[in-house]
């Protein structure tokens, strides 16, 4: 039985993941080009929080997947975010008309010095 303010050993880790529908690549007069990702629901990525890329290859933009992000801007809108990748060369994104897989985006991580992400404990109490 832990005891208060003991951490737990080995906690239960569950990475967010928000299934994709857009895929766009935009200016920022700030930070340049970058891409904008627009989710199925709303997420809870934050700013600098590390993120990877599943795009299933009949959704095209072959580029970004397998591909690792850093969160740079969230949205008023809570279904879209930015991220520092450059898509401007990469095939267009298009949600076939019956998918089999979704295009996935989830995180695997955060800048350290931030730990804004970790908010919540998935733990059970013992």
């Amino acid at each position: 039985m832990p005891l208060p303010g003991i951490a737990v050993v080995d906690p239960t880790f569950n990475p967010s993941l928000s299934a994709i529908t857009v895929i766009t690549s935009i200016f920022s007069a700030i930070r340049g080009n970058i891409t904008q990702i627009d989710t199925q629901s709303p997420h809870t990525f934050v700013l600098g929080q590390i993120v990877k890329f599943l795009i299933p290859i009949d959704y095209g933009m072959p580029q970004i997947n397998g591909e690792v992000a850093t969160v740079i801007g969230v949205a008023i809108n809570p279904n879209q975010f930015f991220v520092n990748i450059d898509s401007r060369s990469f095939e267009p994104f298009v949600v076939p008309a019956a998918p089999k897989q979704f295009a996935q985006v989830f995180d695997i991580g955060e800048i350290n010095s931030r730990l804004t992400g970790a908010s919540r404990n998935v733990l059970g109490t013992v």
